[in-house]
């Protein structure tokens, strides 16, 4: 995995200072500054990896950093989706049992996220299809129940990982999130710009 060594960059998404340079952790600062050695959100792990990757290519300039802000890429889906893939194909049948008792036939849905590009563009197929599985998931699971290997303070970049697909809540989540779309009436392949957007007003003429 990159690293930000010997690179004069750091970012921390919002988060305490410990990983600013996650090559040079800082500590022996007062609490109130924020927490070390704890696990960092997916959204930390994957901006300290694109600055890292841009780092060490060297030469940053802003256009490496608009570019960097609209790849759309999912760190959630980097680290799960593949495992979601193959466990969703393994499922007997290709069915899960959603929380209602129904069956739910998750063939469609299997395929569909293994074809996803991983982004949240929004012509992305299968986007909101994970985003729906991914909220239920997490909700279902407990944090020290998601993945089969734990944070560890020594590697906080690289931990936790490896979606423990075998977790109480991952098939009925992936059911749930199947049933939620086609309830919906929404294509579960549908493009993730068509279903999420933003509308916006306008003041109408005095007349």
């Amino acid at each position: 995995m990159p690293t930000l060594k010997d690179a004069p960059y750091a970012e921390n998404s919002n988060h305490s200072p410990w990983l600013a340079d996650a090559d040079r952790p800082l500590t022996g600062y007062e609490r109130v500054f924020g927490d070390i050695g704890t696990p960092r959100s997916l959204r930390t792990r994957g901006a300290l990896e694109d600055v890292a990757t841009m780092a060490e290519r060297g030469g940053l300039t802003v256009r490496d950093l608009q570019r960097q802000q609209f790849t759309n890429r999912v760190p959630a889906a980097a680290l799960t989706a593949d495992d979601v893939t193959r466990a969703c194909a393994a499922l007997p049948g290709v069915t899960a049992t959603g929380s209602g008792g129904k069956t739910v036939d998750v063939r469609e849905a299997c395929a569909v996220l293994k074809a996803w590009d991983r982004t949240v563009n929004t012509g992305s197929r299968g986007a909101l299809l994970f985003d729906r599985f991914w909220r239920k998931l997490t909700a279902a699971v407990p944090a020290g129940r998601l993945w089969k290997v734990p944070f560890s303070a020594a590697d906080p970049l690289g931990t936790p990982n490896t979606l423990d697909t075998d977790a109480p809540g991952f098939a009925r989540s992936l059911a749930d999130a199947v049933a939620e779309l086609r309830a919906a009436d929404i294509a579960l392949e549908a493009p993730l710009g068509e279903h999420q957007f933003v509308v916006t007003e306008r003041a109408g003429g005095s007349g």
